[in-house]
């Protein structure tokens, strides 16, 4: 419990600092949501994960099943390795870069399609498969802004916050800021994510934007770090994938390999 409360004092602590010197609009009661959401699923001191699990495709896909391979290590390097029968994807994103190869061969893991990402579709290519890191890489950017949502139609079981990169500290990019906005839904009781979504883009203008969302449940806690065990990713609006988690690891001396950009 004390070890608890020194990890929300010290993201206090930097969310004063870092709005004192970005002066970008961070809402106390979203940014305190933020913050306790980060403790809930284990503070900063989770430095690496590895998750393996199953994967269970929608009728889109005839019902395929698959492989999951979950990794991260910090809040700046994730890799979503999802193989199935008749293809494999992998997705790694490492401090602001990212890969996106399509795999031929996903019996054997042999990546070899590589398809080169923009600037805009970097913005978002963080995975948000562990929900943990990817709070941390915005609490800590001093440009990113939190807001409460008021919904409508929502319960008072959910708190549904906005975040958005303002590039303060750099003019020249704040033309994109619009292209980084991502919500982020909390369970009002236990302070842990339902819900996180954000529109990725292959360029900016009239290029469509399309829409990626993790649903998550059954968190438990492996190592003193709170992972979900059932992850829902949906894109385009449609339930593309359910991933079962079978197995985690954490600080487990996950290598900078696992995040090379081909």
């Amino acid at each position: 419990m004390k070890s608890s409360i020194r990890i929300l004092f010290g993201l206090f602590g930097i969310l004063l600092s870092v709005s004192a010197f970005a002066q970008v609009n961070r809402e106390v009661t979203a940014s305190t949501a933020i913050a306790t959401a980060i403790v809930r699923l284990g503070g900063s001191s989770q430095t690496d994960s590895l998750a393996l699990g199953t994967v269970e495709f929608t009728q889109s896909r005839s019902n395929e099943s698959g492989t999951a391979r979950i990794v991260t290590k910090g809040s700046e390097q994730t890799r979503e390795e999802i193989i199935a029968l008749t293809s494999g994807k992998l997705q790694v994103y490492s401090r602001g870069r990212t890969n996106e190869i399509v795999s031929g061969a996903p019996k054997n893991k042999v990546f070899n399609a590589l398809n080169s990402s923009s600037f805009e579709l970097e913005l978002t290519a963080q995975s948000a498969a562990f929900p943990l890191p990817w709070l941390i890489n915005k609490y800590v950017n001093p440009d990113q802004a939190f807001e409460v949502v008021a919904d409508g139609g929502a319960t008072s079981n959910v708190v549904h916050l906005r975040i958005t990169n303002t590039f303060a500290s750099d003019p020249n990019l704040q033309r994109y800021a619009s292209l980084t906005t991502s919500d982020v839904w909390l369970d009002a009781q236990t302070g842990l994510p339902r819900k996180i979504g954000f529109e990725r883009r292959e360029a900016s203008g009239a290029t469509p934007a399309i829409p990626v969302a993790y649903e998550y449940s059954d968190y438990r806690t492996i190592q003193g770090v709170t992972y979900p065990f059932s992850i829902r990713k949906y894109v385009n609006g449609t339930l593309w994938a359910v991933i079962t988690i079978q197995s985690v690891s954490v600080n487990s001396g996950v290598l900078d390999s696992e995040f090379a950009l081909q």
